[in-house]
């Protein structure tokens, strides 16, 4: 397991999402990996894709999920949130950022 500053030491980290991706970003450096694919669910979608986006060359796609018993987007409990839905959809368009990046949405 990788050591890294803030709970290995005993002290008391800034949790942001900057954190969790420089987490991630060390995770993979200390494997060593030549090639990866990033998963994520829920909350850990953006941390995801800030870390894809920074290993380009060496992130060959990303999966994301979300756990749903439909695709309704509207009603009194919708299990899709519409803005996140189409936020989703944006991020998964091809752009200068995301050229190299295959994105499965499931």
């Amino acid at each position: 397991m990788t050591r890294h500053k803030g709970f290995d030491d005993g002290a008391e980290p800034e949790l942001s999402r900057q954190w969790f991706v420089d987490r991630g970003l060390e995770e993979l450096d200390a494997l060593g990996w030549d090639e990866c694919i990033v998963v994520a669910d829920h909350f850990g979608i953006g941390t995801a894709l800030r870390i894809a986006n920074a290993r380009q060359a060496s992130v060959c796609g990303v999966a994301l999920g979300h756990a749903t018993l439909s695709w309704d987007s509207t009603g009194e409990r919708p299990p899709i949130n519409e803005e996140v839905w189409q936020a989703m959809i944006r991020s998964s368009r091809p752009t200068t950022a995301t050229s190299s990046v295959t994105v499965f949405l499931s």
